[in-house]
């Protein structure tokens, strides 16, 4: 059995550390990767060998997160299936046999409910980022993540935003996958004529490739999207156009957001977004400041103190 050598092992009490776990999550990127943050926090009391994650997704969701994390997390494909009828697989105690001594469900809508709080606290397991250590920002690439097949989550004006940013940000290079389709739903990214040269879209790359160009890049524009979650756990500082920025929103940011400080109103004007990532750029030191503090005229180096 492999036990985290940086963990003392007093800290491991309530846990019996010769015990087998099985993890089931499900749904879409941010959903499974919240499945995966849960079986980080396992692993570090009973060991990565002894937990097995089960995803019960499709192919495009299941390829590019078994690329991420297969390499490090006991990872097993399931058909896709409804939450429910996983949630009554995981109390049929025997269902999977001797092998696991628990068996539990972790998604946005079961991680409160469905969790053992003796391996950690949910937002101890929210705010946990897996793979910092793929970040490897390369040049000036800022990755925009603008694709989305839910309803209202798409930006109104993509050409538009996109080009404010490279008037904006002309040092930068501005990489933009924008895929035809998504779960079979075809995305209509409207007119993006008239583009500066520092922006690149790419209609053909793969989900892998897109996550390639992530691993390189210093800053990320998203949409709430599964690059967006990506995004997120390779530490790259994100400015996210939220559609839930509301007191009406509270359930989807309860479940979804990692950071909500990284988050601005989807309505926001192509200028306001390209101020913001201006100075996040330009004053790194405001990246951890709510995103809308960015947009504020006022002399930086003088509001946050910085001597140096």
């Amino acid at each position: 059995m492999v036990i985290n050598e940086n963990v003392d092992p007093e800290l491991l009490g309530g846990v019996a550390m010769s015990k087998r776990v099985c993890l089931l999550t499900t749904g879409g990127v941010g959903d499974i990767l919240q499945g995966i943050q849960a079986a980080h926090y396992i692993s570090q009391k009973i060991g990565k060998n002894n937990v097995d994650i089960r995803i019960y997704c499709r192919d495009e969701i299941w390829t590019p997160l078994n690329w991420l994390a297969g390499n490090l997390y006991n990872l097993i494909h399931q058909i896709e299936l409804s939450d429910d009828r996983i949630i009554k697989m995981m109390k049929i105690c025997d269902y999977f046999g001797p092998q696991h001594d628990e068996t539990l469900c972790v998604w946005p809508d079961t991680l409160w409910k469905f969790w053992n709080y003796d391996y950690g606290h949910p937002v101890a397991v929210r705010s946990h980022r897996l793979f910092p250590f793929y970040h490897k920002p390369q040049g000036k690439l800022i990755y925009c993540a603008l694709s989305s097949t839910t309803e209202n989550y798409l930006y109104h004006n993509t050409g538009a935003l996109l080009r404010q940013l490279g008037k904006t940000l002309p040092e930068f290079t501005l990489y933009c996958p924008l895929p035809p389709s998504w779960n079979s739903k075809a995305i209509n990214y409207g007119n993006l004529d008239n583009l500066c040269s520092d922006v690149i879209l790419d209609t053909k790359a793969t989900f892998i490739e897109a996550i390639e160009k992530i691993k390189t890049a210093v800053y990320g524009i998203c949409l709430d999207n599964g690059p967006s979650h990506i995004l997120f756990h390779l530490g790259v500082p994100r400015l996210l156009l939220d559609p839930w920025l509301s007191n009406t929103g509270y359930a989807f940011m309860s479940r979804w957001r990692e950071d909500i400080k990284e988050s601005i109103d989807i309505h926001q004007s192509p200028a306001y977004i390209a101020k913001i990532v201006r100075t996040n750029l330009d004053i790194p030191e405001t990246t951890l400041l709510p995103r809308d503090c960015a947009f504020e005229e006022t002399n930086w180096k003088n509001k946050l103190l910085i001597k140096y």
